[in-house]
Protein backbone atom coordinates (compact mmCIF):
# COMPACT_ATOMS: atom_id res chain seq x y z
CA UNK A 1 0.00 0.00 0.00
CA UNK A 2 1.34 3.43 -0.94
CA UNK A 3 0.50 6.39 1.21
CA UNK A 4 0.39 9.84 -0.27
CA UNK A 5 0.33 13.23 1.30
CA UNK A 6 -1.77 15.92 -0.28
CA UNK A 7 -1.24 19.50 0.86
CA UNK A 8 -4.31 21.64 0.65
CA UNK A 9 -3.77 25.22 -0.33
CA UNK A 10 -5.60 27.76 1.80
CA UNK A 11 -8.66 29.26 0.20
CA UNK A 12 -8.62 33.05 0.09
CA UNK A 13 -11.44 35.13 -1.31
CA UNK A 14 -10.73 38.69 -2.41
CA UNK A 15 -13.56 41.18 -2.77
CA UNK A 16 -13.09 44.07 -5.18
CA UNK A 17 -12.67 47.45 -3.47
CA UNK A 18 -15.55 49.76 -4.34
CA UNK A 19 -14.66 53.11 -5.92
CA UNK A 20 -16.78 54.86 -3.27
CA UNK A 21 -18.04 53.86 0.13
CA UNK A 22 -20.94 55.60 1.85
CA UNK A 23 -20.34 56.04 5.58
CA UNK A 24 -23.19 56.47 8.06
CA UNK A 25 -23.33 57.43 11.73
CA UNK A 26 -25.62 56.09 14.43
CA UNK A 27 -26.09 58.14 17.57
CA UNK A 28 -27.44 56.79 20.84
CA UNK A 29 -27.96 58.07 24.36
CA UNK A 30 -27.80 55.58 27.23
CA UNK A 31 -31.22 55.86 28.97
CA UNK A 32 -29.70 55.12 32.39
CA UNK A 33 -26.57 57.32 32.33
CA UNK A 34 -27.33 59.87 29.57
CA UNK A 35 -23.89 59.12 28.07
CA UNK A 36 -23.90 59.80 24.35
CA UNK A 37 -22.09 57.52 21.94
CA UNK A 38 -21.78 57.42 18.21
CA UNK A 39 -20.76 54.76 15.71
CA UNK A 40 -19.63 55.07 12.08
CA UNK A 41 -19.89 52.20 9.62
CA UNK A 42 -20.31 51.44 5.95
CA UNK A 43 -23.92 51.83 4.80
CA UNK A 44 -25.74 48.68 3.78
CA UNK A 45 -23.08 46.15 4.66
CA UNK A 46 -22.90 44.03 7.78
CA UNK A 47 -19.27 42.98 7.33
CA UNK A 48 -17.45 46.21 7.90
CA UNK A 49 -15.33 48.11 10.32
CA UNK A 50 -17.37 49.83 13.01
CA UNK A 51 -15.68 52.88 14.51
CA UNK A 52 -17.35 53.95 17.77
CA UNK A 53 -16.82 56.85 20.14
CA UNK A 54 -17.78 57.48 23.77
CA UNK A 55 -16.55 60.59 25.58
CA UNK A 56 -15.53 58.53 28.63
CA UNK A 57 -13.54 55.86 26.75
CA UNK A 58 -12.59 57.44 23.42
CA UNK A 59 -12.48 55.66 20.09
CA UNK A 60 -12.83 51.93 19.49
CA UNK A 61 -12.89 49.69 16.46
CA UNK A 62 -14.84 46.49 15.87
CA UNK A 63 -14.50 44.26 12.82
CA UNK A 64 -17.87 42.59 12.47
CA UNK A 65 -18.46 39.08 11.15
CA UNK A 66 -14.94 37.98 12.09
CA UNK A 67 -16.35 34.79 13.45
CA UNK A 68 -13.92 31.89 13.09
CA UNK A 69 -12.65 30.98 16.57
CA UNK A 70 -8.97 31.58 17.15
CA UNK A 71 -8.29 33.27 13.81
CA UNK A 72 -6.77 36.74 13.72
CA UNK A 73 -8.54 39.75 12.31
CA UNK A 74 -6.18 42.18 10.61
CA UNK A 75 -6.67 45.61 9.09
CA UNK A 76 -4.50 47.67 6.80
CA UNK A 77 -4.71 51.33 5.85
CA UNK A 78 -3.16 52.02 2.44
CA UNK A 79 0.42 50.74 2.43
CA UNK A 80 0.94 50.80 6.19
CA UNK A 81 1.77 47.47 7.80
CA UNK A 82 -1.32 45.40 8.68
CA UNK A 83 -2.20 45.34 12.37
CA UNK A 84 -4.67 43.57 14.64
CA UNK A 85 -7.92 45.50 14.44
CA UNK A 86 -9.74 45.11 17.73
CA UNK A 87 -6.92 46.13 20.08
CA UNK A 88 -5.35 48.77 17.89
CA UNK A 89 -8.19 51.23 17.31
CA UNK A 90 -6.14 54.34 18.06
CA UNK A 91 -3.38 53.31 15.63
CA UNK A 92 -5.90 52.53 12.88
CA UNK A 93 -7.64 55.87 13.40
CA UNK A 94 -4.34 57.80 13.29
CA UNK A 95 -3.48 56.09 10.02
CA UNK A 96 -6.93 56.75 8.55
CA UNK A 97 -6.72 60.43 9.49
CA UNK A 98 -3.13 60.93 8.31
CA UNK A 99 -3.79 59.20 4.98
CA UNK A 100 -6.86 61.36 4.40
CA UNK A 101 -4.92 64.55 5.24
CA UNK A 102 -2.17 63.65 2.78
CA UNK A 103 -4.47 64.55 -0.09
CA UNK A 104 -4.47 61.08 -1.62
CA UNK A 105 -7.55 60.30 -3.61
CA UNK A 106 -9.56 57.45 -2.19
CA UNK A 107 -7.55 56.19 0.82
CA UNK A 108 -7.92 52.43 1.08
CA UNK A 109 -8.84 50.23 4.06
CA UNK A 110 -8.40 46.44 3.89
CA UNK A 111 -9.51 43.89 6.43
CA UNK A 112 -9.44 40.16 6.63
CA UNK A 113 -11.39 37.63 8.61
CA UNK A 114 -12.08 33.91 8.48
CA UNK A 115 -15.59 32.85 7.65
CA UNK A 116 -17.38 30.19 9.69
CA UNK A 117 -17.80 27.26 9.26
CA UNK A 118 -15.39 26.64 6.39
CA UNK A 119 -12.36 28.61 7.64
CA UNK A 120 -12.11 30.64 4.43
CA UNK A 121 -9.96 33.74 4.62
CA UNK A 122 -11.85 36.75 3.30
CA UNK A 123 -9.99 39.94 2.32
CA UNK A 124 -12.16 42.97 1.65
CA UNK A 125 -11.31 46.58 0.84
CA UNK A 126 -13.15 49.82 1.41
CA UNK A 127 -12.66 53.33 0.13
CA UNK A 128 -12.11 55.69 3.10
CA UNK A 129 -12.97 58.90 1.30
CA UNK A 130 -15.35 60.91 3.50
CA UNK A 131 -14.93 58.78 6.61
CA UNK A 132 -12.80 61.32 8.51
CA UNK A 133 -15.50 63.98 8.21
CA UNK A 134 -18.07 61.48 9.48
CA UNK A 135 -15.77 60.48 12.40
CA UNK A 136 -15.29 64.13 13.35
CA UNK A 137 -19.05 64.82 13.24
CA UNK A 138 -19.65 61.72 15.33
CA UNK A 139 -17.15 62.75 18.01
CA UNK A 140 -18.53 66.31 18.21
CA UNK A 141 -22.06 64.95 18.61
CA UNK A 142 -21.07 62.51 21.35
CA UNK A 143 -19.31 65.31 23.25
CA UNK A 144 -22.51 67.34 22.98
CA UNK A 145 -20.93 70.04 20.79
CA UNK A 146 -22.81 69.39 17.57
CA UNK A 147 -26.17 68.23 16.35
CA UNK A 148 -25.70 65.44 13.85
CA UNK A 149 -28.52 64.86 11.41
CA UNK A 150 -30.06 61.40 11.86
CA UNK A 151 -28.90 58.79 9.37
CA UNK A 152 -31.61 56.81 7.61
Amino acid sequence: MVASLVAALPVVAFAETPSTTEWIARQTVDPMTDVRDCAVREKGHEVSPLFYYRPDTGWGLVISNADFPGRPVRVRVDKYKAIGGEGEASMVLRRVRSTSKSGQSGPHFSRNHYEWPNDYKIVRGLNLEGVVEKLNECERWAKGNHLLAPTK
